[in-house]
């Protein structure tokens, strides 16, 4: 009878323990249904089904007016965030609409705790089926999806830079020539090298 007890408050503990856990919400993966450039805030969709305790799974509603993660600070990293961006979603202790209306430190307007509006959406997190292709592991890259375009820092030193164009200053470096330089002719190289002759490319 004892042993009865035991399990029964064992079982006691563990379902409440289970009925606490569902309300704290750490961290889900999702994706992004739209975005505004003007607040930079999104509209997200949690990417795990929720289970009802009728049985069955059904998709959370949308989260909206969510903040999304640009790095830096007076220096940032602006990137293009597009409709079924993945990434992670991150929820708040505490409620945050005073926070993001202001910054800096601000009174609670509620006391909610983990709830599924306060939460910041932060792009990157990949599933495989959106892993990058041609991945380098190499240094560090700025690169759109199929890496047409792209700076690339490897850890050799050197830099390589590919673009349909690529502008410096608002020039373009392919076809920018230095002031005072004839666009074609022969040219006497510097420190004792031998002449060239070509094209320097358009004056600028």
């Amino acid at each position: 009878m004892q042993a009865d007890r035991r399990t029964s408050f064992s079982e006691f503990i563990t379902t409440l323990k289970d009925e606490i856990l569902k309300q704290i919400r750490v961290s889900l993966p999702g994706q992004i249904i739209s975005f505004d450039t003007n607040t930079q805030l999104a509209q997200v969709q949690i990417g795990v089904k929720t289970r009802l305790k009728t049985g069955g799974d059904i998709s959370p509603s949308p989260i909206i007016e969510i903040p999304v993660y640009f790095p830096g600070g007076d220096f940032m990293i602006e990137y293009e965030i597009s409709e079924g961006t993945e990434g992670i979603i991150l929820f708040s202790h505490r409620d945050i609409t005073s926070w993001l209306t202001a910054g800096s430190v601000q009174e609670l307007a509620s006391l909610k705790k983990f709830d599924v509006g306060d939460c910041f959406f932060v792009p990157g997190l990949r599933s495989q089926d959106n892993k990058i292709e041609n991945f380098q592991n190499d240094g560090i890259q700025l690169r759109n999806v199929d890496r047409s375009s792209y700076i690339w820092l490897k850890n050799d030193g050197s830099i390589q830079i590919q673009g349909s164009t690529v502008s410096i200053n608002g020039k373009d470096f392919e076809t920018h020539q230095h002031d005072n330089v004839p666009p074609e002719g022969t040219y006497t190289a510097p420190n004792g090298g031998g002449p060239v002759t070509g094209n320097s490319g358009e004056v600028i």
